[in-house]
């Protein structure tokens, strides 16, 4: 049986990379003064319920940590995480402008596409908020992604782990 090379000095830039953008967004998030409460966390949680098809979240939370996402603590982290990160994506918006053009022309892009699967689109007043949020969000990325840049050179990172200290 023959072994898989494996990039370990790629790996642990990755997840270097990804912890540090992830604890820069955070702390901007709270020096913007953006919380995240226990009931945003729980909505999130039963949105994901529904999404995945499980019968209740306890049966969501065994899946999480049989996927590896850690237990109770850590999924509600990664959560109010993710929501910050959304609630900055959102800070975006009096700097954005999303047309009602730009609504149509990705509603009109989904009924191709949903057509095309042989299934049916939810009429256009039932997403229109859901469309213009996903817009918001494709644009309002360059943005953050330009802030983090912004953070990173501002940032002192020193990492403390070598690739040779990986095991695999």
């Amino acid at each position: 049986m023959q072994g898989i090379d494996i990039d370990k000095e790629g790996i642990l830039k990755q997840a270097v990379e990804s912890f540090v953008h992830q604890t820069l967004l955070e702390a901007y998030a709270d020096e913007k003064g953006m919380t995240v409460t226990q009931t945003e966390i729980d909505d999130s949680l039963e949105e994901m319920t529904l999404a995945y098809g499980m019968s209740n979240k306890e049966e969501l939370l065994s899946f999480l940590k049989e996927q590896g996402a850690g237990d109770v603590e850590d999924i509600n982290k990664l959560l109010a995480l993710e929501l910050k990160i959304n609630k900055l994506i959102s800070s975006y918006g009096d700097e954005i402008d999303v047309t009602e053009k730009e609504i149509k022309g990705l509603y009109d892009e989904y009924v191709e596409y949903m057509q095309n699967a042989d299934q049916e689109m939810p009429a256009y007043e039932e997403v229109q908020v859901e469309l213009h949020n996903k817009l918001l969000q494709n644009k309002a990325m360059p943005l953050l992604l330009a802030k983090l840049e912004e953070l990173e050179k501002d940032a002192v990172i020193e990492v403390f782990i070598s690739a040779e200290e990986i095991e695999v």
